[in-house]
């Protein structure tokens, strides 16, 4: 049991992936309003790495069998528009090599971790393996597929921005 089930009842997928949207989505703002250009900074490791544990985790929603992680990954795409708004093509690259690096050194610090010849008391150990283990396979699938898509977002969206740059086509350089 977590911490929420003191809080709310017993919730639906559905409603419980509504939450993480928002919660998500008011993080962002959050880092954002707190610590301007460096909260989005930090939202990126956060999203990644946050992101490819989830994804381990498979869910019903709305009768289709999905995993979890698509709205944190979803939510770096958000943040290096962000940046590229407001701080320039070359702050959000700086974003994009942020995750990527954040995310290649969580595997390899945690699977050295999971070298250790755990305490005779120790009980999370198994624990560790089964979220931490798997983590350099998806890794090295989100690691590509990660570069080759923000990396083309930060593109894109900086190519609509300097053909459309009016304030009414900002949804057309989010989304193209």
């Amino acid at each position: 049991m977590t911490i929420l089930h003191f809080i709310f009842p017993p919730l639906s997928n559905e409603i419980l992936w509504l939450l993480l949207l928002l919660a998500n989505f008011f993080s962002i703002l959050a880092a954002y309003r707190f610590f301007g250009k460096t909260g989005l900074y930090i939202w990126i490791p956060i999203s990644t790495i946050l992101a490819n544990i989830q994804v381990l985790k498979m869910v019903d929603l709305f009768t289709i069998g999905v995993t979890l992680g698509n709205i944190t990954y979803a939510s770096s795409f958000l943040v290096t528009d962000i940046l590229s708004e407001n701080y320039g093509k070359a702050s959000a690259r700086k974003a994009v090599f942020i995750g990527f690096f954040s995310l290649s050194a969580t595997v390899i610090i945690m699977n050295l971790a999971l070298m250790f010849k755990p305490n005779e008391v120790d009980f999370i150990q198994e624990s560790l393996k089964n979220i931490f283990s798997l983590l350099p396979r998806i890794a090295l699938a989100s690691l590509v597929a990660y570069g080759i898509s923000q990396l083309h977002d930060v593109w894109a969206y900086n190519f609509w921005k300097t053909r459309l740059p009016q304030m009414k086509f900002l949804w057309l350089r989010n989304n193209a």
